[in-house]
Parts: C-alpha cells; sequence; structure tokens
C-alpha cells in the first residue's frame, strides 16, 4: 500500500460515515495535487518515502478527520475522536489493571474461580466510572468550548 493510501485509509476509519468517500475523494485529490506538483518541480516520480514526507506534512489523520465533524456535543462534534480515544485506552487500562490483579490473586489462592469472582465486581464497576468520569470531563470541555468559542463571522457572497 503507498504511503498515500496508508494515510487516507487512517483518516478513513476517523471520519463521520456522512459523506466519508466524498470527504476521502477530497483529500485524495489535494494530496495527489502535491505530490504531483514536486514531481514536476524535481522532474522524476517521488520515492515512497519522499511521498510518506509529503502525507505527514498535510497534518494528522486525527486532527484532518477532526475538522470534518461539524455536529455539536460529543456525539458529533469536534471532541467526538478525543473522547473515543479516551474511552478505548482508559477500558484497556482498567482491564489491564484487572487482569493483573486477577492473575495475582488466582496465583496466590490457587484457585481461578475464586480469583475471577472476586475480580469481575471490581472490573466491572471500574468501567462504569471510567466511563462515567471520562463523558463528564468531555462534556464539561465541550460545553467550554462551546461557550467560549469565538463568534462565527458571516461568509460574504
Amino acid at each position: 500500500m503507498s504511503p498515500l493510501e496508508a494515510y487516507l485509509a487512517r483518516v478513513r476509519s476517523r471520519l463521520p460515515c456522512k459523506g466519508r468517500d466524498d470527504i476521502v475523494q477530497e483529500l485524495r485529490g489535494a494530496l495527489l495535487d502535491r505530490i504531483e506538483r514536486r514531481e514536476a518541480e524535481w522532474g522524476r516520480p517521488l520515492s515512497d518515502a519522499e511521498q510518506e514526507t509529503i502525507v505527514r506534512g498535510f497534518g494528522r489523520p486525527q486532527a484532518i478527520a477532526g475538522r470534518y465533524w461539524t455536529g455539536t456535543g460529543l456525539f458529533g462534534g469536534p471532541l467526538t475522536l478525543y473522547y473515543r480515544m479516551t474511552l478505548l485506552w482508559s477500558a484497556v487500562a482498567v482491564v489491564v489493571v484487572h487482569a493483573a490483579l486477577f492473575a495475582w490473586r488466582a496465583l496466590r489462592s490457587h484457585d481461578v474461580t475464586a480469583a475471577l469472582t472476586a475480580t469481575r465486581p471490581g472490573l466491572i464497576w471500574a468501567l462504569i466510572t471510567a466511563v462515567a468520569i471520562t463523558t463528564l470531563v468531555f462534556a464539561a470541555l465541550d460545553a467550554a468550548r462551546q461557550r467560549y468559542a469565538p463568534p462565527r463571522t458571516p461568509s460574504r457572497v
């Protein structure tokens, strides 16, 4: 897979479903224009490493995709991607900690069933707490973003 296609796949996975294909085509066109201009300047096709440099200069996939989340709130606004990633990583952290706790209990007691029974309620409550805290923090961030955002100026025709 070319650096361009790999980059577009990373952006695509972070875009809202509505209009995803059109957005990817628009980005592909903009990036191909940059690549073609550089090839014309240098008089030769670019290597994969050179294409990678141009693609990286376009911006981080998460930042590029975030521009297309135009709704409001956590489930459609510009913080949506960060909210999702924070939820994912906090859930992973909770599961890893509880897996280690389960292993320690199982090794200490030599009873896997008892270790699982003792660990499961804590895991469930830790996941619920992580989701609740993450949601509250991002809801506060989104409210502050909306409250303190600079006013939008009407576009001139």
